[in-house]
């Protein structure tokens, strides 16, 4: 993990409207290698008391079901740590009863449902297609509802859509696999092209001045990450991360760089990161950063910066 050496370039990055880069304020919290867990802390005490009096929605990412299930038998640990840890800290944290297989309209409508009957404001940490999910349901939002939403930290959402969808949809032999196994798992066979670059650029084009008077409302924070060649990424997007870069694309193995931001919306950007390091424990590779470290730091953020 390269985060500290001077010597690593950065990527271009393409940013939306508004949107900053708050990476170097970020860094406070680096120290000699790693996340340093006093100078997290004593950061997240200032909002630990305000987040004690939201709920805390954690929005799965895509096809992710069978983690979260396994997880109750303590068979992964996907978002399984991070819960936990912030319920120990007496902060109500919960995953949304979205189904990780279904498309974003239908997602969208299970956020609605279940956070608009919240007793308490709420904080919502999404990851993947998760933020696409939430991003739906706060653009359909009465007035009232999108109100009670306290924070939102997106976690590696591709907003511009990902090449790795677009692989999938333009392949028969690759969709003809999709598609069964989708329906299989109860989702739906076509949600995959809500992924894709088309789908995405036309979504964020359509509803573009609703998304930015969202954006322009709600304490935000935003994380990219991308692998840099200081790690092997995980087995499972080992392949797509390096077929994405031979063309040049920044990537954390799924979703590219640039499309995890949005405008409007501080960022902030780590190398050597894949796409499961920030969710997810890695048994046998082990994870480059500490999971509950980072969503303390980006909570923090999220809250200590609010729009005006």
């Amino acid at each position: 993990f390269l985060l500290g050496r001077a010597a690593l370039a950065e990527p271009d990055i393409s940013a939306p409207t508004g949107a900053r880069n708050v990476t170097e304020d970020w860094r406070i919290f680096w120290r000699d290698g790693d996340l340093d867990a006093e100078r997290v802390d004593a950061a997240f005490a200032t909002v630990r008391d305000e987040l004690r009096g939201y709920r805390i929605v954690v929005v799965p990412s895509y096809l992710s079901g069978i983690l979260i299930d396994a997880g109750e038998f303590r068979l992964a640990d996907y978002f399984r740590t991070q819960i936990e840890a912030l319920n120990a800290e007496r902060i109500e944290t919960q995953i949304a009863p979205v189904d990780t297989e279904q498309s974003v309209a239908e997602n969208g409508r299970r956020l609605a449902a279940f956070i608009g009957v919240s007793d308490r404001p709420v904080c919502i940490v999404s990851h993947s297609k998760g933020g696409l999910d939430t991003l739906e349901f706060l653009l359909r939002a009465e007035p009232e509802v999108r109100r009670q939403i306290a924070c939102w930290v997106v976690l590696q959402s591709p907003f511009a859509g990902s090449p790795v969808a677009d692989l999938i949809v333009d392949e028969d032999w690759t969709r003809g696999i999709t598609e069964p196994v989708l329906r299989a798992l109860g989702g739906s066979g076509n949600s995959i092209d809500d992924l894709t670059v088309k789908v995405r650029t036309e979504y964020m084009n359509k509803y573009s001045q609703n998304i930015e008077n969202i954006t322009k409302t709600i304490p935000m924070i935003a994380l990219a990450t991308y692998v840099d060649g200081s790690r092997t990424p995980s087995l499972h997007v080992a392949g797509t991360y390096r077929w994405m870069r031979d063309q040049g694309v920044e990537n954390d193995g799924l979703v590219p760089l640039n499309s995890a931001l949005l405008p409007n919306v501080r960022y902030v950007v780590l190398p050597g990161l894949d796409h499961t390091d920030p969710v997810a424990r890695k048994p046998i590779m082990g994870n480059p950063i500490d999971r509950v470290l980072l969503w303390k730091s980006l909570l923090y953020m999220a809250l200590s910066d609010r729009p005006t």
